[in-house]
């Protein structure tokens, strides 16, 4: 037998074997990735119903749910209806609402163009302010007026990756429900609403 052949033999011995370990080992952690990748995980409601009402989060009527609280939620909507007509003596001024998108880095627009205004000079007072996802990121800076812009400006050009989220290893994949844990995101926003910003629109004087 030539030293072509030895060689040959050795490279297919070499690659079989590199072959049978890819089998063994490799392929069915794949398949294993694969297969949780396109699953989907049930996901139970943020606070489950069943124990939502025991939950005391120190503000009164701060959460609805459309299908059971329908005849609280107009009885409330039609107090503070008569609490502005007594207020303003019977004639309600304008009220302007604002309702923000979502968008993830993309926020950052809408908080420039909230700066923005405020920096024009006619950005109203807002009576009401909403927003899905990162919009309600910024909708309670927007609430508080033009005198949060610059903390609404920090949260969207002083944060980087590292504070939104942190890398999870690959056996996230089967032992938790995301290959990410956001607890940086919670401490940041932790960090803004506190005691003092939250305790600012309920001493605010009614205006819808």
């Amino acid at each position: 037998m030539s030293n072509y052949d030895l060689r040959s033999l050795v490279r297919w011995g070499i690659l079989d074997r590199g072959f049978r370990v890819f089998g063994a080992i490799l392929l069915p952690l794949i398949v294993v990735l694969i297969v949780v990748g396109c699953g989907s995980t049930d996901r139970l409601p943020a606070v489950p119903l069943a124990i939502a009402y025991k939950i005391n989060i120190d503000i009164p009527d701060a959460r609805f749910y459309p299908d059971t609280d329908v005849e609280r939620m107009m009885a409330l909507s039609l107090a503070a209806f008569k609490r502005a007509q007594a207020a303003h003596h019977g004639h309600l001024p304008t009220n302007y609402l604002l309702a923000i998108s979502g968008g993830g880095d993309e926020g950052a627009f809408g908080a420039g163009l909230l700066a923005g205004w405020s920096e024009r000079g006619d950005r109203p007072v807002f009576g009401l302010v909403t927003g899905v996802s990162t919009g309600a990121l910024s909708a309670p800076f927007a609430f508080l007026g033009s005198e949060d812009d610059a903390k609404l400006k920090q949260v969207y050009t002083d944060t980087s990756a590292a504070d939104i989220f942190r890398k999870r290893g690959l056996l996230a994949a089967v032992a938790n429900d995301a290959m990410t844990d956001t607890t940086p995101l919670r401490n940041m926003i932790a960090s803004f609403v506190d005691k003092a910003m939250i305790e600012v629109p309920l001493s605010a004087p009614v205006v819808s």
